[in-house]
């Protein structure tokens, strides 16, 4: 019986507030108890709310897993959450994962594939990590001919995409099929080569970047064509991704080899990564998210800077970087055009916050959507100002400064005027609008200016009461 919607709301609150380690370690409880057939109430709840946590933390953590997961381990370092328009090799949309999954389980191979589920339920109910990856293993290498027959022809990736479809798959669902199957044919040395990765590569130098170049020196004859998902495999390790360039770039690895392809394939990623999330800001910045949008500053602000420190885009080497330093010009200039297209406006929103005239009584609804309006502004000029130099904005931000502090200070001038004689409901307004631009001065023009204000609104009060 399923909890009611209260009780499964409370649940749900109280999976959210478990610690990163107690939430790991029920998500392995409850599979485990899943897979050798326990009963556990709200058991798709638990599962379901756990993983989406898990999925978007930062801390790894030990997974059960199921038949289909195992079958998908190779391809999960090149799933994204994110659907894009177009498909890019090494990019597979894990909304594709679960059609694929079911298409392989009812019209590829039926009969296999209950065999193989069933054998891992087996192995992953007694905690035999080793037989469910031999059954995994053994899948794959049935699977992979069928599925490359699938992919063979035109008409026979059109009847798939049709069946693909009534198991909810996207129109991307035969590409991501396509990219499956390549990684699947690669995945002994895409495993060599991640065995020797450190989990999270802080800084790709030193001891770190030799070791990665020898690692893929070591299995570049056995990736051939398809050395650009080894490239894929170490950027998902990386806490900057930008700084897969230097896998190509001679100064940083003291080899004159790292200039020539397939090396050089990295600044191609790196240039095509640093495109999509320019398409990611462009997005968010339609919605709004300014934690989104903040995060993709900072990234594409690093990503321009050490692409200039690492590589020559003087473009004067026409056989080499002139068209990376291209790129890098058109990327700059987009982000520079949306972001100062956002910034111009910021002065005229803050300006409007306090052209309302002082009330005798007034609702507060529109008030505070105007307030949140403005936070959420001065908020994106807060994220936009570390990376002035890198995003040409430095004029833009210094004139939209220039104008807010203008504009903040005949509007307090006159909030404190209005102070000074206000009776009771004026007077709360006139604090809560002074509250208002303390706050945003606070974050613009620092605590001491701020304070000056504070200090300027108590004298004023102090005369109103003398006055009085």
């Amino acid at each position: 019986m399923l909890t009611p919607a209260s009780g499964r709301e409370h649940l749900r609150e109280y999976l959210h507030g478990l610690g990163s380690d107690r939430q790991a370690e029920l998500l392995a409880n409850v599979e485990r108890a899943v897979l050798g057939g326990e009963h556990v109430p709200d058991a798709d709840l638990i599962l379901a709310e756990l993983r989406q946590v898990i999925r978007h933390s930062a801390i790894k953590s030990e997974r059960v897993g199921s038949p289909s997961r195992r079958f998908f381990d190779p391809v999960a370092p090149f799933i994204v959450d994110e659907v894009a328009s177009t498909v890019v090799r090494g990019r597979i949309a894990r909304t594709s994962l679960n059609p694929i999954w079911i298409w392989i389980s009812r019209d590829l191979l039926p009969k296999e594939a209950k065999a193989y589920s069933d054998a891992v339920n087996r192995a992953l109910g007694a905690s035999d990590d080793t037989a469910a990856a031999a059954h995994a293993e053994a899948f794959h290498a049935l699977a992979l001919p069928r599925i490359r027959n699938a992919l063979a022809s035109r008409e026979a990736r059109r009847r798939l995409g049709d069946r693909l479809t009534t198991y909810m798959g996207q129109p991307r669902a035969v590409a991501d099929l396509r990219e499956i199957a390549t990684v699947l044919a690669i995945r002994r040395p895409l495993a060599a080569v991640a065995g020797k990765l450190p989990e999270h590569i802080e800084s790709l130098s030193g001891r770190d970047l030799a070791n990665i170049m020898q690692a893929l020196d070591d299995a570049a004859t056995d990736f051939g064509e398809e050395f650009i998902y080894a490239l894929r495999l170490v950027m998902g390790r990386l806490a900057e991704r930008w700084q897969l360039i230097r896998l190509a770039v001679p100064a940083a690895t003291g080899r004159a080899d790292a200039a020539t392809t397939p090396r050089r394939l990295a600044i191609t990623l790196v240039m095509a990564d640093t495109e999509e999330m320019l398409a990611a800001l462009r997005a968010a910045l339609r919605s709004g998210e300014t934690g989104e949008i903040g995060e993709l500053v900072r990234a594409i602000g690093s990503a321009l800077v050490g692409l200039e420190s690492e590589l020559d885009l003087s473009g004067n080497d026409f056989s080499r970087n002139s068209w990376a330093a291209q790129k890098v010009k058109m990327i700059r200039n987009e982000v520079h055009a949306l972001l100062a297209a956002e910034l111009e406006g910021v002065p005229t929103s803050i300006s409007r916050l306090f052209e309302l005239n002082v009330p005798t009584e007034r609702a507060s609804g529109g008030r505070d959507a105007a307030v949140a309006a403005t936070e959420r502004e001065v908020t994106l000029l807060q994220l936009v100002r570390p990376f002035a130099g890198p995003l040409a904005l430095g004029g833009k931000i210094a004139s939209a400064l220039s104008q807010i502090r203008i504009g903040l200070e005949r509007a307090i001038a006159a909030l404190l005027e209005h102070l000074r004689s206000a009776f009771d409901a004026a007077r709360n307004f006139c604090l809560v609008q002074i509250s208002h631009a303390v706050r945003i001065c606070a974050r613009l023009f620092g605590k001491p200016y701020a304070s000056a204000i504070v200090a300027a609104t108590e004298a004023a009060i102090n005369d109103e009461q003398r006055a009085a």
